[in-house]
């Protein structure tokens, strides 16, 4: 058994006390983190320790390198099932064993899959917290994947997708992700399709498994009132984890626009459509990324945002339209999400790339940059005032390859944003002069309106399911 002292290899104490916010204004913008601790073990594995004593609790958060961007278009849904059966029986207990114990220490416990990552947390009560680790590290390490429980995970979600398009909000956005991102795996949806889930065998979860569920790519936070006995504990847990190589990820360029283009999927009959309009947008780790959070909240990230106050508060199309960059290891998106009566698509598609047009090419105001920086100061404390959303910031950052000064320096940041640089972000990265639009609703009463928008594409809901 290795020693306590052979698997800490790589400590950091980092000393930024708890959350104090007593000075915001322009001149002057202090804000510290709670402490917290990181580690790497011998396998590879990073753990941060972030020590909460205000509530007797404790969670534990795995992120692995696991995410659906791992799939193939052949085997669309694999991250996900794989991700459903983790809870689901392990070498020593099945999935009822598992549920009891989950139960009787009255422990919380989820499995999350993303686009680009797995994550697994759970927790409970500080008194249960030997439990809790025994039964996470158990589950995260040695699950035992069972034929009928694979079977069943398959059923129940081949049961979700033929239910999928009733959902017309998040089926659009599955259907954009799919017209935007083409043959690259982020067009690929996390629930998979009928055909990929389908051929998932015990064998394809087994061998995911063992190729992406890897200490060497993986992320553990540990937060709550603990000891240095429960720390001690946690790296013996994950120290006899074995290392395997890791898989490269598959690095694909996004799918270039040459034209404007609308793909209008039919959903016969319905009475309003739901409206996406689509362009590249950055990765996480991008410089730009804080200027351009701004730049959204001008756009469409806030009540008082350019789309919501013409599309919506003036022209009474939508009851909600909105904007976003979908920042991800890779190049993700920007998106504008709305929803119209299904006579005024062409009307909203129009004014929202009016919109979209003047925004890049007249840029913004002082005024307004000044607005978005106050309103996402004002928002930034409660993204991680808590120990457990501080924790998931911090895989997040550490996952993207990025560092804890984020978010020590977020207020300071913010306020150095300037008009100048919004504008110039503008121009480097929202470029509406080559849209995707996706339409979902009734193409027999849409089509003849909006084919002279761009190249119009028409598709059926099951062709994506």
């Amino acid at each position: 058994m290795k020693t306590k002292q052979a698997l800490l290899i790589s400590i950091v104490c980092v000393s930024m006390l708890t959350l104090s916010c007593t000075s915001i204004t322009p001149a002057r913008a202090t804000f510290k983190l709670r402490p917290f601790t990181k580690v790497k073990l011998e396998n590879g594995l990073q753990v941060m320790f972030i020590e909460d004593h205000s509530l007797p609790y404790v969670s534990l958060n795995l992120m692995l390198d696991a995410g659906a961007n791992r799939d193939s278009l052949e085997s669309s849904g694999l991250t996900n099932i794989v991700g459903e059966l983790m809870r689901k029986g392990t070498s020593q207990r099945d999935a009822a064993a598992i549920a009891e114990e989950l139960d009787y220490i009255g422990a919380d416990f989820g499995v999350s899959v993303d686009s680009d990552f797995t994550l697994i947390t759970a927790s409970a009560l500080s008194f249960h917290q030997n439990a809790l680790l025994q039964l996470f590290s158990e589950v995260a390490l040695q699950p035992r994947f069972a034929e009928a429980e694979v079977a069943r995970s398959k059923a129940h979600i081949l049961a979700k997708l033929e239910e999928e398009s009733d959902d017309a909000d998040g089926f659009a956005d599955r259907l954009m992700s799919s017209f935007l991102f083409k043959e690259h795996p982020y067009s690929l949806p996390i629930l998979g399709t009928k055909k990929g889930v389908s051929s998932v065998t015990r064998e394809s979860v087994a061998d995911y498994f063992r190729k992406f569920y890897i200490p060497n790519r993986s992320i553990l936070a540990v937060v709550g009132k603990f000891d240095s006995t429960f720390r001690a504990q946690v790296v013996t847990a994950f120290g006899v984890w074995k290392q395997r190589d890791a898989v490269p990820l598959r690095e694909l360029a996004f799918p270039a626009i040459k034209e404007n283009q609308i793909m209008l999927v039919d959903k016969k009959s319905a009475v309003q459509a739901q409206v996406r309009i689509g362009l590249q947008g950055i990765r996480r780790n991008n410089s730009d990324y804080l200027v351009l959070k701004v730049a959204n909240m001008i756009l469409g990230g806030a009540f008082s945002s350019r789309l919501n106050d013409r599309v919506r508060d003036q022209l009474g199309l939508t009851y909600h339209i909105g904007s976003h960059f979908d920042a991800k290891k890779q190049e993700g998106s920007f998106l504008v999400t709305t929803f119209t009566r299904t006579e005024k698509v062409r009307e909203i598609i129009v004014e929202s790339l009016e919109i979209l047009r003047a925004f890049h090419q007249k840029g913004v105001t002082e005024v307004e940059v000044a607005q978005a920086k106050a309103l996402l100061k004002g928002n930034f404390p409660r993204s991680i005032e808590t120990a457990e959303k501080l924790a998931f910031n911090m895989l997040h950052l550490q996952f993207n390859e990025m560092t804890e000064d984020y978010l020590a320096n977020f207020l300071r940041d913010i306020e150095r944003v300037s008009a100048q640089d919004v504008n110039r972000a503008i121009q480097q990265y929202l470029d509406s002069s080559k849209v995707k639009v996706l339409v979902y609703g009734d193409a027999q009463a849409i089509a003849e309106k909006i084919q002279d928008l761009g190249k119009l594409e028409k598709a059926k809901a099951s062709d994506f399911q």
